[in-house]
């Protein structure tokens, strides 16, 4: 059996399909501006924290290296001028010749290093979330592309 539409309900079926085409798209574009806004950021974020992390073990080993004593030999020096783990540093028994400055940046940059491994963990959490956004998004504007595509032009 066969359908009959008249007219006027083809130009109604055309007028909703255009709406409804309209409609989308608008959301899309709008799905995709918020998207984008977030990933930027997100990565800005991310590149702050790990820029901040990086800074913090920069110093304390900076601080390490000048304050280690002459009679440490060169491969411990080197590992803990390397090492960025507060209580891997606190196992060498050069820690303890360090001057208590010293040690309470160590342990300044080993309460630092615990929130900045949340915030890092948060902004990761907050990108995969992000991912499956985009995804969904993207399975969305390729389902329409199909539907335009096997509804012919108009």
């Amino acid at each position: 059996m066969r359908w009959k539409i008249s007219v006027n309900e083809q130009g109604r079926l055309s007028f909703i399909h255009v709406y409804h085409a309209v409609f989308l798209f608008c959301s899309c574009e709008h799905d995709e501006e918020d998207i984008l806004s977030n990933a930027n950021h997100l990565f800005v974020k991310d590149n702050f924290w790990l820029t901040v992390f990086q800074s913090l073990w920069d110093d304390v080993a900076y601080h390490i290296n000048i304050n280690l004593g002459a009679e440490v030999d060169s491969v411990t020096r080197k590992r803990m001028v390397e090492i960025k783990n507060a209580p891997i540093i606190k196992s060498f028994k050069a820690y303890h010749s360090l001057p208590d400055s010293i040690r309470m940046i160590i342990d300044h940059a080993d309460t630092v290093d615990k929130r900045l491994v949340d915030e890092i963990a948060e902004v990761s959490f907050r990108i995969d979330s992000l991912e499956i956004r985009k995804i969904k998004f993207l399975d969305k504007v390729g389902m329409e592309s199909k539907r335009e595509a096997l509804s012919g032009p108009l």
